[in-house]
């Protein structure tokens, strides 16, 4: 259907939340420039979602989603690895701002870096990795949160 030589290949792919290039590179049977060619048609062609650059979903993975919120806060520290979730983010989402936020806000130990998808926008804070503590399952407590 998208120009994928085997079916099961297909079905991998629609399984996984997220892959990189190097597994498409496996799964489509590619290499270098005819996998980039590939990548640039299947993504094209709407069947490869991009998060970032070499990081990708695919659309009948996204139509599985049921919450897009969740799967936008597990791809936090997936887009920009390590990070969690804290800042404006966590505070609005456990009620201590009034206002919404719409930029899923990270901590990291990397240099400061933003990135836009069709999720969203995903907005990264450098911090100390002496800090880099004090979260539970990729989100900061409140109390970390306004600490950071």
């Amino acid at each position: 259907m998208y120009g994928i030589s085997k079916r099961e290949y297909q079905d991998n792919l629609e399984r996984l939340p997220y892959f990189n290039k190097n597994t498409a590179g496996i799964l489509l049977e590619k290499k270098e420039i005819n996998l980039d060619r590939k990548i640039e048609r299947l993504t094209k062609a709407g069947y490869f979602l991009r998060l970032k650059n070499g990081l990708y979903t695919t659309k009948p993975y996204l139509l599985t989603v049921t919450d897009k919120e969740k799967y936008s806060e597990f791809l936090v520290s997936v887009i920009c690895f390590p990070a969690y979730l804290s800042l404006e983010y966590m505070l609005a989402r456990e009620g201590l701002l009034p206002e919404a936020i719409q930029v899923y806000t990270g901590i990291t130990t990397k240099s400061t870096r933003e990135f836009e998808n069709f999720l969203g926008r995903f907005s990264y804070k450098n911090i100390t990795d002496k800090l880099f503590c004090g979260f539970t399952d990729g989100k900061a407590s409140k109390a970390k949160a306004l600490f950071d």
